[in-house]
C-alpha cells in the first residue's frame, strides 16, 4: 500500500503516477523529526495480527479476539459512537484519541474475520473509479 503522505515533495502527485512508479517514488518516505517513518494504518494491522499468537492475559488485542466477530464487532461499535460524540464536540484531542480507537478497532473486527486490510482498501481503490454518485447507484440494485 502507498502512504501518500510519505511521499516526498519532489515526487509528482499522486494523480501522474501510474503503477510502475510507485515502487520508484515510495523509497522516498518523510520521516518524522524522530527519524523513524510515519506510523501507518498497515503497521497498525501488522501488530494487531502478530498479537494472534498471545495470549488473552499478555494481550488486549488478544482478548478481544476470543470474543469472536460479534464480540469484536460489539466493541468497535462502542467505539464508533464514542467517535461521533467526540466528533459533534470541539475538543480536537478526544476526536483524535477516539479516532485512533475506532481506527485500532476496525482492525480488530477485520482480524476476527479473516479479512485483510488490503482487501478493504482494494475494494476503495475500485470504489474511486467514478464518482461517488456514480458508484452508490451501482449498488442499488
Amino acid at each position: 500500500m502507498i502512504n501518500w503522505a510519505r511521499l516526498s515533495p519532489s515526487s509528482p502527485s499522486p494523480a501522474v503516477l501510474d503503477r510502475a512508479s510507485i515502487s520508484h517514488y515510495a523509497g522516498d518516505a518523510i520521516l518524522e523529526k524522530s527519524g523513524n517513518p510515519m506510523f501507518s494504518l498497515d503497521d497498525l494491522a501488522r501488530t494487531v495480527a502478530e498479537r494472534v499468537t498471545s495470549t488473552g492475559e499478555k494481550s488486549y488485542t488478544r482478548s478481544l479476539l476470543d470474543k469472536g466477530p460479534r464480540g469484536a464487532a460489539r466493541k468497535f461499535g462502542e467505539e464508533a459512537i464514542e467517535f461521533v460524540i467526540a466528533a459533534a464536540g470541539e475538543d480536537d484531542e478526544a476526536l483524535r484519541a477516539e479516532a485512533a480507537d475506532v481506527l485500532y478497532h476496525f482492525l480488530v473486527v477485520l482480524e476476527a474475520r479473516g479479512v485483510k486490510l488490503a482487501d478493504v482498501l482494494g475494494e476503495l481503490e475500485r470504489r474511486t473509479s467514478r464518482t461517488g454518485h456514480e458508484e452508490k447507484a451501482s449498488r442499488r440494485k
